[in-house]
């Protein structure tokens, strides 16, 4: 098949333009990097590159937004997507084309928060009755422990009014500095869970959840070729040993 200059020229400038497509596929593929906080920058990313000027991929750049629009249209509305974005010292708010819905998955972040903190409050309430029951029926031992309850019921009050303190170290994390794409969301923070404790079990919830479904996939595949060139030569369990060591020697 022969191309004029014409078409070459076409063929050219639509790769141009698919490329990013063909690495943002890579990237979502990943089995040992954080892959959900990158949707919604990477989605972003792909708008802009679809955008052309060029009269002869004019009809395809049209059709890749419309596509868009069409497949992705209130993605900043699902909570993990959303969150994990919020989430990530990479991107946090930038990424958000709608401000309102970055204010939302803060509060919706910071009410997950409060929950624990009032279950744990409630946990230690409990408790601590419990063991006040137990010492007033004990009149020698009353007096003794008098200033141990007491602290205890001040350390239930400050975890109130830590609980009303969310809010600041929500603010807090989102003024510092973004780190580079190409950084470790999870070891920044490794580093600054001291400063940020419940933000940071959060972290543990949404910003470690895979995008896709892809290294699952290979490994099912891993499965199918294993059992099919070894069939019932091998019982489940050495099909499980030699799937975990397959996985953990990368072979």
């Amino acid at each position: 098949m022969c191309l004029s200059s014409d078409e070459l020229e076409t063929v050219k400038s639509a790769v141009q333009v698919l490329e990013p497509f063909e690495e943002a596929t890579r990237e979502m593929s990943s089995e040992k990097f954080t892959t959900l906080s990158k949707i919604s920058p990477l989605i972003r990313a792909l708008q802009d590159c679809a955008v052309s000027r060029k009269a002869n991929i004019f009809s395809l750049c049209d059709e890749l937004q419309k596509q868009f629009a069409k497949t992705f249209t209130g993605m900043e509305a699902n909570f993990h997507i959303a969150a994990g974005t919020l989430l990530d010292p990479r991107s946090k708010k930038v990424s958000f084309a709608d401000i309102g819905n970055s204010k939302r998955i803060e509060e919706r972040l910071i009410n997950i928060m409060k929950a624990a903190i009032d279950d744990q409050e409630t946990r230690l309430t409990s408790s601590t009755a419990e063991t006040r029951q137990e010492t007033q029926t004990q009149e020698r031992k009353k007096t003794l422990w008098k200033v141990f309850d007491e602290k205890v019921e001040r350390t239930v009050k400050v975890g109130q009014s830590y609980s009303a303190g969310l809010h600041i170290d929500m603010r807090r994390y989102l003024e510092e500095p973004l780190i580079p794409r190409e950084g470790d969301p999870m070891i920044w923070w490794k580093d600054h869970s001291p400063l940020f404790p419940k933000l940071a079990e959060q972290t543990k919830k949404f910003l470690c959840i895979p995008a896709t479904s892809v290294p699952s996939e290979r490994l099912f595949s891993k499965v199918g070729e294993l059992v099919s060139q070894r069939q019932n030569c091998l019982g489940d369990e050495n099909i499980n040993t030699i799937l975990f060591l397959n996985k953990k020697l990368g072979k």
